[in-house]
C-alpha cells in the first residue's frame, strides 16, 4: 500500500469529520437564531398589544367621564327647568327622571367597564399565545439542531469507519 493513498484516506476522513462538526455547529447556531427571532417577534407584538391595551383603558376612562358629565348636565338642566317653572320644592318629576337617568348612566358605565375588561382579556390571551408560539418555535429549532447533530455524528462515524475499512482492505492486499 502506498503512502499517498493512506494520506488521501486520512485527509478524506478528517475532512468528513470536520464538515460534520461544522454542520453540527451551524445547526445549533441556526436553532439559536431562530429561537431568538421568534422571541423578539413575540416581544414586539406583545409590546404593541400592551400599548393597545393601555390606550383602550384610557379610552374607556374617557367614555366613563363623558357619560358622567352628560348625566350631571342632564340633572342640572332638569333642576333648572324645575326652578324656572316655579314648582319650587316639588321635585317628584325630577326624582323620577333623575332616577331613570342615573340608572341609564350606571348601565352605560357597567357596559363600558365590561367592554374594557373583555378587551384586556383578549389582549392578555394574545400575549400568552405569542409567548407560547415563540417557545414552540424555539423548541422546534432545537429539535432540528439535535437531529442535525445526530446526522453529523453519524456521518463522522461513517467517515472514520470507511477509513478503517478501506485501510484494512488495502493492507491485506
Amino acid at each position: 500500500m502506498g503512502t499517498g493513498l493512506e494520506i488521501a484516506l486520512i485527509a478524506a476522513a478528517t475532512t468528513s469529520v470536520a464538515a460534520s462538526g461544522y454542520s453540527i455547529v451551524s445547526a445549533q447556531q441556526a436553532a439559536s437564531a431562530q429561537a431568538d427571532w421568534a422571541n423578539y417577534n413575540a416581544e414586539v407584538q406583545n409590546q404593541a398589544l400592551q400599548e393597545q391595551q393601555q390606550l383602550a383603558a384610557v379610552a374607556a376612562t374617557e367614555q366613563e367621564t363623558q357619560r358622567m358629565r352628560e348625566y350631571r348636565r342632564l340633572r342640572a338642566a332638569n333642576e333648572a327647568l324645575i326652578a324656572v317653572s316655579g314648582v319650587g320644592q316639588n321635585m317628584s318629576f325630577l326624582e323620577g327622571a333623575d332616577a331613570f337617568a342615573k340608572r341609564m348612566m350606571e348601565e352605560d358605565l357597567a357596559a363600558i367597564r365590561l367592554n374594557a375588561v373583555a378587551g384586556q382579556s383578549r389582549v392578555a390571551s394574545q400575549i400568552s399565545v405569542n409567548r407560547a408560539q415563540a417557545g414552540f418555535t424555539g423548541n422546534m429549532a432545537q429539535i432540528q439542531a439535535n437531529e442535525a447533530t445526530a446526522r453529523g455524528i453519524a456521518s463522522a462515524a461513517s467517515a472514520v469507519g470507511n477509513y478503517y475499512y478501506t485501510s484494512e482492505r488495502l493492507r491485506t492486499r
